[in-house]
């Protein structure tokens, strides 16, 4: 489809319906105006099974739905579009694409939706308090009245959502459609959380300091009251949802109060006054354990460990328990928090949450404060030894770095193992090899293996992919219950059909050939790997040309993992699991090569087989040289009979070999 300088949508549809079918992505092309330009014909089709284009018109609904595409609507375009709405939620969404202030002609069509009260009063029942606040917005200030009323009279017990009502008439019109599109549910770490949006909104942010304030009070009084305690009765689910948003966006704008109020807040609702087994809210309980785990702290992360092993009730404990190591997890993706609330001793727990976020930051772009850093690795030698071997880049001046290593006594040094100096440090972030150039790479990768300094995680020998590694992980088979349970553990989604995880502002998703859910078991196809990126409030799919070199070698390196541990082989199988078909791949390389494995020419180390500096996965064939990929081409061997990776890991070796 291209664009079109006409407005004969129906035209439009008619003269590309056959090549709209054949090849549905190019929706993509179409700009958001002639697409809003377009909804109204797409509905009217849509419901008519006797349209020419009825086909179409569905094929094009449902991408937009699918890819979360958002249409630009004109006044005119609105106009003919809202009398199509199935339902004031309908058309709330689609005033959502308004993309010009409204015209008198579209307010009054929606003030007219406010003619009967009585009618109010159910929409307010049926499509909820933010749907009908956006609609009265649009309609005036009579009906945003008269909306405040109809909620003090339904929610008038409901203390935290009256506490709201009076806010929502001063929040920004983004604000109250981000309550419409999200005002009720769990969000996890990269997710599009309304908390974000509304962290922008004063008026939202004042509210969310009252909120947990009063929620504190309540539950205060709960405490000091036993005699009048009543197991799950001091917040409805409407109000756990309120506190828990309200929680999210203090933690996201890290408010400096936070620290000591979420603590006593999870406290006094994960304790029940007494010896009771029971809490004074569960829905806010495990509301508070979800907004941990999207938007996590430190204090909110050591709240929720601590919690975990203290709160009385089983059914709470066990929801909190899986909310507690994605936390750890997502806490690792905000980088800035790295160096907060460390102690001088050192634990497990403290050196692995140390590990996973500095880690993580790579692909996040972390950078650290020089001051904070530095207090840091001088105060506590536990994190000095873990700084002294690691690679750092210190940053001078905006986009100005210098690659070093610390030494003792704050001595530095370069990739060759000279000392160095440092030029005015400001900011500091950990060295990834796509930073550098190839040779300087080599010589970090050599200064390392001459010292043998054993790195906490792969650095400088970390794999690394390029662009061209996107195609490479469709059409495996791979075994369902390892892949599934492998990426939970990794901190992936699961979706239906696809795996979905955030790197940075970047979200990845890996598609199988099959349904996933959780305890499936069998085996499923790998399919295509695709990329987002959310623009205005959109999930719009982007290219390997567009995604920072570490995001996308980052993560394509997480889903190579993904395949090479439950890979079973390309295309058809006869192996019922990993063992089996790494033990025939082993058994073939044995085999075939027994006089080089004899003479050590050939080692076989676990999943590899390893010539030389080259290492041979025997689960995908991949080859790497002390991390970086190997172009060694080898036939496909199609027709062969049997496992095909086995033939080509053959192959790929006989090369190595023969260098």
């Amino acid at each position: 489809m291209c664009e079109q300088p006409n407005h004969d949508w129906l035209s439009l549809l008619d003269r590309h319906v056959d090549s709209a079918i054949a090849n549905p992505d190019q929706i993509y092309s179409l700009s958001p105006e002639t697409l809003g330009g377009l909804w109204a014909d797409i509905l009217e089709n849509q419901r008519d099974p006797s349209s020419t284009v009825n086909s179409l018109a569905n094929l094009l609904y449902r991408k937009v739905r699918e890819q979360q595409l958002q249409p630009a609507l004109d006044n005119a375009a609105a106009l003919r579009v809202l009398p199509l709405a199935r339902d004031w939620q309908e058309m709330v969404q689609y005033l959502g694409w308004l993309s010009q202030p409204p015209e008198s002609e579209l307010t009054d069509f929606i003030s007219q939706q406010f003619a009967d009260e009585q009618q109010f009063d159910q929409q307010l029942a049926k499509a909820g308090r933010y749907c009908c606040a956006v609609m009265a917005q649009f309609s005036g200030e009579a009906a945003l009245t008269r909306w405040q009323q109809v909620v003090s009279e339904q929610f008038n017990a409901q203390s935290l959502i009256l506490l709201e009502a009076t806010f929502i008439p001063h929040l920004s019109t983004n604000s109250r459609f981000t309550l419409f599109f999200f005002g009720q549910g769990y969000f996890k770490a990269g997710e599009e959380d309304p908390a974000r949006q509304l962290s922008e909104d004063p008026a939202y942010c004042s509210f969310a300091y009252q909120a947990l304030r009063q929620a504190i009070a309540h539950l205060e009084a709960i405490h000091t009251q036993p005699a009048t305690y009543r197991a799950d009765g001091a917040f409805s689910v409407e109000e756990a949802h309120v506190i828990a948003r309200a929680a999210r966006v203090a933690a996201w704008r890290d408010e400096r109060w936070f620290g000591e109020v979420f603590p006593r807040l999870l406290a006094l609702v994960c304790s029940a006054p007494g010896e009771a087994k029971t809490v004074p809210s569960q829905s806010l309980a495990i509301a508070l354990g979800h907004a941990v785990e999207g938007v996590p702290t430190p204090e909110s992360v050591l709240a929720l460990q601590r919690w975990v092993e203290k709160v009385r009730h089983a059914g709470v404990q066990k929801k909190l328990k899986r909310n507690l190591k994605p936390a750890q997890v997502a806490l690792a993706m905000r980088g800035e928090y790295a160096f907060r609330h460390l102690s001088a001793t050192k634990n497990k727990k403290q050196r692995d949450t140390l590990l996973k976020v500095l880690e993580n930051g790579v692909y996040c772009d972390t950078h650290y404060a020089w001051p904070a850093w530095l207090e840091a690795v001088t105060q506590f030698d536990w994190v000095a030894d873990i700084s002294r071997r690691l690679i750092w880049q210190m940053e001078s001046a905006p986009g100005v770095y210098h690659s070093i290593m610390p030494r003792a006594n704050q001595q530095w040094v370069d990739c060759w193992g000279e000392p160095c100096t440092l030029p005015d440090p400001q900011r500091i972030r950990l060295w990834h090899p796509l930073h550098v150039s190839p040779s300087e790479h080599d010589a970090w990768q050599g200064y390392l293996l001459r010292q043998g300094i054993d790195q906490p995680f792969k650095q400088v020998l970390r794999e690394i992919y390029h662009a061209t590694a996107m195609q490479d992980f469709s059409g495996y088979t791979l075994d369902l219950q390892t892949l599934v349970g492998l990426a939970r553990a990794e901190g992936w989604k699961v979706n239906y059909d696809a795996f979905e995880r955030w790197f940075g502002g970047y979200l990845f998703v890996f598609t199988m050939q099959t349904t996933l859910y959780h305890g499936v078991q069998g085996q499923g196809e790998s399919g295509e790997l695709v990329s987002y990126r959310q623009s205005n409030g959109r999930r719009e799919r982007i290219f390997d040309e567009q995604i920072p070199a570490v995001v996308l070698s980052e993560a394509l390196r997480a889903v190579d993992l993904l395949v090479s541990k439950s890979a079973l082989a390309r295309g058809e199988t006869g192996f019922v699991s990993m063992k089996e078909a790494l033990d025939y791949r082993r058994t073939c390389v044995e085999q075939h090569f027994a006089d080089e494995i004899a003479s050590q020419r050939l080692i076989l180390d676990g999943h590899y087989a390893q010539v030389g500096d080259n290492r041979a996965h025997l689960a995908t064939g991949r080859v790497t040289c002390l991390g970086k990929p190997v172009d060694l081409p080898c036939p496909r061997l199609e027709e062969a009979s049997g496992d095909l990776l086995s033939g080509e890991i053959i192959a790929t070796l006989n090369r190595l070999l023969s260098r």
